[in-house]
């Protein structure tokens, strides 16, 4: 880390133990982890009351190295992080070393691990076996756990039954890993079987010739079993493009103050499912999901 000859990835690969061994540490014994962000944290501090000292200063890769690793954890926590203690972090780390030896792009999530950082809407099956082939595999279930959650941050307004099915589904992995009832080879299997299932969930869409829209709609009506009982996936989708006419029709919805336009709205909706027969014993249930996903798809 410290040679000047070195290049980016070698310097990068280099940081790869060091992360694996706090996340394993924090997987054996929770709060590790924590514990060394505030080690970085602490030394960051004494670095800037001594560190025009020349012994300090003889560390100050040291304190760069560790300083990385703190970032690297920052970076990973999820959608977000402390935009200020990351942009703090990236200036010591710009003041201390020139950028010939430690490059900026070693404090990313992906970069140290020495992996492009993928888009799931177009996950390959060659990313996946490259990240459960990562020697590291602490590091593999970071970056796995982070790009899941990165993506249902993202489609979160878009489909609310189906993040939250999936969110549910990560959590209790990543609960029974840190419980330690999983291993971490179980828990990569799990999340990466999970970035399949979350693959194919989008393309489903297609396949009804719906929208992303009609697609979040047909799930709130697809939540009540009955429903799937009754209908066809075809019969269902016709129902969810009608439902979903009718909230575009009327997405001027002021969703804040507006409480008689939601009611409007309500009596709309439970008139189309009313026309198609929709099963009544939870048409009330999947109103309030039709409705709450209307104000998420206008939001978002």
């Amino acid at each position: 880390f410290t040679d000047p000859t070195s290049n980016a990835a070698e310097r990068m690969e280099m940081m790869q133990p060091t992360i694996a061994h706090i996340l394993m540490m924090d997987y054996q014994n929770p709060g590790s982890k924590d514990a060394f962000l505030k080690a970085a944290q602490d030394m960051y501090t004494s670095y800037k009351i001594c560190g025009a000292d020349f012994a300090a200063r003889r560390h100050r890769l040291e304190v760069a190295y560790f300083l990385s690793a703190r970032n690297w954890f920052l970076k990973s926590r999820g959608p977000d992080p402390s935009k200020r203690e990351i942009e703090e972090t990236e200036y010591l780390l710009r003041k201390l070393v020139d950028q010939s030896i430690l490059p900026k792009g070693i404090t990313d999530v992906f970069a140290i691990a020495g992996m492009q950082k993928p888009d799931i809407s177009v996950l390959s099956e060659g990313f996946l076996a490259e990240v459960a082939n990562m020697p590291h595999k602490s590091i593999a279930a970071e970056i796995l756990r982070k790009m899941l959650e990165e993506e249902m941050g993202k489609s979160g307004g878009r489909n609310l039954v189906e993040t939250k099915r999936f969110s549910e589904r990560l959590s209790d992995s990543m609960t029974r890993y840190h419980n330690r009832t999983i291993e971490t080879v179980e828990v990569i299997e799990e999340m990466i079987q999970l970035a399949r299932e979350m693959k194919a969930a989008r393309e489903r869409g297609e396949k009804l010739g719906l929208t992303d829209d009609e697609m979040a709609f047909y799930d709130a009506l697809g939540e009540n079993v009955s429903a799937k009982e009754v209908y066809s996936d075809a019969q269902l989708a016709m129902i969810a493009r009608e439902v979903t006419e009718t909230i575009r029709n009327n997405v001027s919805i002021d969703w804040s103050i507006r409480e008689q336009s939601r009611s409007n709205l309500r009596r709309m909706v439970k008139r189309v499912l009313r026309k198609h027969k929709y099963p009544p014993d939870q048409a009330e249930a999947a109103v309030a999901l039709v409705i709450a996903q209307a104000e998420q798809t206008a939001s978002a």
